[in-house]
């Protein structure tokens, strides 16, 4: 199960075509929350979903990071 702010970020990155600045996504929680969001918990929250939608033997196929960037 994802929880309501993975489930917004996934959405963030479906929505952008798959890539997204780190800015883009600590503001996907929306504008009152974007602010309670910090680049931490987007941290936490990427390698939830990173173990959670990882492919067999936990491989991690469907979230990579652009160093500097956010991700894709």
């Amino acid at each position: 199960n994802l929880s309501g702010l993975q489930t917004q970020i996934l959405r963030t990155l479906v929505t952008h075509k798959g890539r997204c600045t780190r800015d883009e996504l600590t503001h996907a929680w929306g504008k009152k929350k974007a602010f309670e969001m910090s680049e931490e918990t987007l941290d936490r929250n990427m390698s939830r979903l990173r173990k959670k939608l990882g492919g067999p033997n936990g491989e991690e196929h469907y979230l990579e990071t652009i160093k500097g960037w956010g991700y894709a």
